[in-house]
């Protein structure tokens, strides 16, 4: 019975003994602050226990650009370029950038029809996402 169950036994462990670590891709844009992809690299590996490689710097897509209400870079153009871009050794892509992007709200959320605000369904429905200014 016990020479049965020993491949078994062996099978399991080998299986066991295979880690499957999650790896993040860092697309920096332009130049992004090093001390601050630093920071996202190791908040990201201790938190998480996340495997992190930062990808060499490019120059952010001019395709991804527009100049609609200001000077800014389409968040949907970016992610599909991340997306089309991202090797296959990582499991998820980040890109890191200092310019200004937007996106397009495609619905009101409830909670917003259900406040009493002053602002109109169609109203900011392409907004900006501004960068954050760190001290």
């Amino acid at each position: 019975m016990n020479k049965i169950l020993l491949p078994f036994i062996f099978l399991l462990n080998f299986n066991c003994s295979f880690e499957t670590t999650t790896t993040i891709g860092i697309q920096p844009y332009d130049n992004f602050d090093k001390s601050l992809i630093d920071t996202i690299v190791n908040t990201i590996t201790d938190v998480y226990g996340f495997r992190v490689i930062v990808l060499p710097d490019k120059s952010i897509p001019k395709n991804a650009f527009v100049n609609i209400k200001s000077p800014r870079y389409r968040a949907d153009t970016l992610l599909r370029i991340l997306k089309q871009t991202k090797p296959d050794s990582i499991d998820y892509i980040i890109g890191l950038t200092h310019k200004d992007i937007s996106t397009t709200k495609r619905m009101v959320p409830e909670i917003l029809k259900n406040l009493n605000t002053n602002i109109g369904i169609g109203e900011f429905s392409d907004w900006g996402i501004v960068r954050a200014r760190v001290a």
